[in-house]
């Protein structure tokens, strides 16, 4: 991901890219025969080992950054998202992750199950920012361990943040399409909640986005987006409010 990203953007500045596409395209080919197994119909960590252990977070990785079919996107899904015989995720770092793949995987419903009890009972346990780990089942003084120390987690986590993103990204649903939004897509998505509004930023102001089930309103303060409702599209131009009901 990062080596194609590196290439991406030496083709948006017209530079040379030093190669990092092809070594990108190697390294997805390479991870994509060696890694996978089909037996299990997950991604195991190592091949070499003979282990074929699988991971929660290797699979989640591969699920949103490699080129794998839809095929092998449901079976990881299930295989390993949805199975409770996997080893749970303990970091708020990855929970982003995780919720990421539910709520592309069409069952965004788990980002609010995810943040009510995860998040929500993080927050019970006299939390007033988030834990760099987090394990629900633990109790008392353990919740600040970690690195097998008692007191050496971090309980002021930037990655622990993730839930602002989430919600403007899969709620309020800006996402780019282009480059540094000079395209942009409004897809509100309510999930489990009646309403939501708030505001995401963009390079030159903010995206507004208030939505309930029958009802969105837009205001941006760049131009290029188009919002998409019930169905139908609708061009976002800057300082242009705009109201769609059904």
């Amino acid at each position: 991901e990062a080596l194609d990203n590196y290439a991406a953007m030496c083709r948006i500045l017209g530079e040379q890219d030093k190669g990092a596409g092809k070594k990108a395209e190697a390294i997805r080919k390479t991870v994509l025969e060696k890694f996978w197994d089909e037996e299990k119909g997950a991604f195991i960590d190592s091949f070499e080992s003979g282990r074929r252990y699988v991971t929660r977070q290797t699979n989640i990785l591969a699920w949103l950054y490699l080129p794998c079919t839809e095929e092998q996107k449901q079976m990881i899904y299930q295989n390993v998202i949805l199975n409770e015989k996997v080893a749970p995720i303990t970091t708020p770092y990855f929970t982003f992750y995780e919720n990421q793949v539910h709520c592309l995987a069409g069952n965004s419903d788990f980002l609010e199950k995810s943040v009510r009890e995860y998040y929500g009972s993080m927050l019970d346990t006299g939390a007033t920012t988030l834990y760099e780990q987090y394990d629900p089942k633990e109790t008392g003084a353990q919740h600040y361990a970690m690195y097998g120390r008692p007191f050496e987690k971090s309980l002021c986590h930037a990655w622990s943040a993730s839930p602002i993103y989430l919600f403007g990204r899969f709620r309020l649903g800006v996402v780019n399409t282009g480059v540094a939004y000079d395209t942009f897509e409004i897809r509100p998505q309510l999930g489990s909640l009646q309403k939501i509004s708030g505001k995401v930023p963009v390079p030159g102001g903010y995206v507004y986005v208030k939505a309930e089930k029958d009802r969105v309103e837009v205001l941006s303060d760049i131009p290029g987006g188009t919002l998409y409702w019930k169905g139908k599209t609708y061009p976002v131009e800057a300082g242009e409010k705009i109201t769609a009901a059904i």
